[in-house]
């Protein structure tokens, strides 16, 4: 069976370990690395402002630059 909603269908199957239906969801089109990179930075940059430790806030902050420094990899 499959439901379409958008462009994020819906997909059930049966896993013979779990016993049960499985659902599985994929999206229509593969964004590219760009918008990737993006959608962590700024997920990345909202996790450090809710860190409750400065460690946590660091690693995220880590993670950013990281994730900076591949998107200006990227050719124009």
């Amino acid at each position: 069976m499959m439901v379409t909603q958008g462009a994020v269908f819906h997909e059930d199957f049966t896993d013979s370990l779990a016993g049960g239906p499985v659902f599985a969801y994929r999206r229509d089109a593969v964004e590219s690395d760009r918008q990737f990179y993006m959608r962590r930075v700024t997920a990345e940059r909202q996790a450090a402002a809710r860190a409750i430790t400065e460690e946590a806030r660091e690693r995220r902050m880590m993670l950013v630059a990281m994730y900076l420094q591949k998107l200006q990899a990227i050719p124009a």
